[in-house]
């Protein structure tokens, strides 16, 4: 199963960034382009060297770049409402964004390219109005009393005001708010898998997170890296490959445990609650006292095998490759872990699955004896 990917980047030249995304003369494979833009790329370019404060240039925007299912590319429908929804979701309703999807050049891998900037659109901001009727002289141009003769009337009292261009003038020059500090934190790269998890469960695709704690990071497959690096670090990604999906499979297992374990409780408290001999030689006619014995027994061997089965991974977690092996050493000892990692992981699936099956079996026989022994109770 796939882990959510993105990257995010600065920007020195967000105009230039998005003749680069979106000219189809510098990309080949644009699968779809869109603008959600009020302020032109160049505006914001001016803004923040007008702005500039040190002899350091301003980023002028940043890039998200987003891994996307490649069956996307036959929806283009779908794609679009995936992608609108990435874009409002993680940079609200009120920024300037623009996006473009591409396949690489293999066709292996779609993604979507979402840049925007840090500022938001100053919304708050008021027209500027004319606080008294402005009368002018009609030849000079000059300021007149009114009604003064040769004077007429250019602007009423109210009136918005506009520059020699025809816009609007408003009390705060600034069109863009300061910079949002969100987006250079570490948690906005958290919130992003969370949003990017979240978003494509909600159009039907299911995607891991990463956890760098309990998984193994794969290892970047450079360009113009050497044939020796290349096959060490597809045997050592396979290895990992499998190592996170064997953790992933440790994390479902742990609610079966648990279902178990509430379960043999269950079963405690029901077997406690068979104490009274007036109840107890009436239910003994439907269900012995020893089925609910054989019950406890089989869940308490249930408990034991899971607890085996959690151990074992654990233990096979902690083997991974030494990071001071040199790589043929370390591409023989990946073949060798993933050859036992992949016959584990199998079987745990199997095992998972039949433990599944055992489980329903004893909830059933739990709400039979538990029907039985509440109806007698009532009587």
């Amino acid at each position: 199963m796939a882990n959510a990917y993105s990257r995010t980047t600065k920007l020195k030249s967000i105009s230039g960034r998005s003749d680069y995304i979106s000219n189809p003369n510098r990309q080949e494979n644009i699968v779809l382009h869109e603008k959600n833009m009020e302020h032109e790329w160049s505006k914001y370019a001016d803004f923040e060297k007008e702005n500039q404060r040190s002899n350091v240039a301003n980023n002028q925007g940043r890039e998200i770049v987003i891994a996307l299912p490649n069956e996307l590319s036959k929806d283009p429908e779908k794609l679009k409402r995936l992608c609108d929804d990435l874009s409002k979701k993680m940079l609200g309703n009120n920024r300037d964004y623009e996006y473009a999807v591409h396949w690489n050049a293999a066709k292996t891998n779609l993604h979507v390219h979402l840049i925007f900037s840090e500022r938001e659109r100053n919304t708050e901001r008021q027209p500027k109005v004319y606080k008294r009727d402005m009368w002018y002289d009609k030849d000079s141009n000059k300021m007149a009393k009114a009604h003064a003769d040769n004077a007429e009337l250019r602007f009423k009292k109210g009136e918005v005001m506009k520059d020699k261009e025809g816009n609007i003038r408003f009390d705060d020059d600034k069109p863009f708010t300061v910079k949002d500090k969100r987006f250079k934190s570490k948690m906005f790269l958290v919130e992003q898998k969370e949003i990017i998890q979240e978003t494509f469960k909600e159009h039907g695709f299911h995607i891991d997170i990463f956890d760098s704690k309990k998984e193994i990071a794969q290892k970047k497959l450079y360009k113009g890296s050497s044939k020796e690096y290349k096959d060490y670090a597809r045997k050592y990604n396979e290895k990992a490959r499998v190592h996170n999906q064997l953790n992933r499979q440790l994390v479902q297992a742990k609610p079966i445990q648990e279902s178990i374990n509430d379960l043999h409780r269950e079963i405690t408290k029901l077997n406690k609650k068979i104490g009274s001999e007036s109840k107890k030689n009436f239910i003994e006619k439907f269900l012995s006292s020893e089925s609910i014995k054989e019950l406890k027994e089989e869940l308490k061997g249930k408990q034991k095998e899971i607890t085996q089965k959690f151990k074992d991974l654990v233990k096979l977690f902690h083997e991974k490759i030494p990071s001071n092996t040199t790589v043929s050493n370390a591409s023989e000892k990946a073949e060798l872990v993933l050859a036992n990692q992949s016959k584990l992981m199998k079987k745990i699936s199997e095992e998972l699955k039949e433990t599944k099956k055992e489980l329903d079996i004893l909830q059933r026989e739990k709400q039979q004896i538990l029907e039985i022994l509440n109806k007698n109770i009532k009587r």
